[in-house]
């Protein structure tokens, strides 16, 4: 598997953020496709295929916690989840017993984040 070929939802409600993680990962060739809210990433995972998933935590219409839940309701099984927050109450444990394989505080560090994907998808 090439870059190319590895497709990530960016799913945050703040549009900078989306886009600055978009611009980064299509820069490093991976196929990008963001969504600005939990529910609409949802609405979406109905009808495509990700192989990553980066989501925020808090956001206002459909949380990264409800976004959890609806990949475990549909039965989803993308390759990486990684949720991120600039600011949670929750622990880390908690986002891994949703589902989620990774949690980050922001601001993210973008090159951990693309060698994290690389390492484990890429080039295990």
């Amino acid at each position: 598997m090439n870059s190319k070929n590895l497709s990530i939802l960016v799913v945050d409600d703040n549009f900078d953020i989306c886009d600055v993680i978009k611009d980064w990962l299509e820069d490093e060739d991976f196929t990008v496709i963001t969504s600005s809210s939990g529910n609409k990433a949802i609405r979406l995972l109905q009808k495509e295929t990700f192989d990553v998933i980066i989501s925020d935590v808090k956001m206002s219409d459909g949380t990264g916690i409800d976004l959890l839940k609806g990949i475990k309701d549909l039965k989803l099984h993308p390759k990486m989840i990684i949720m991120m927050t600039g600011f949670s109450d929750l622990t880390e444990e908690y986002f891994l017993n949703l589902g989620a394989t990774h949690f980050y505080n922001k601001p993210l560090k973008l090159e951990e984040i693309t060698d994290l994907i690389k390492s484990t998808i890429l080039y295990p």
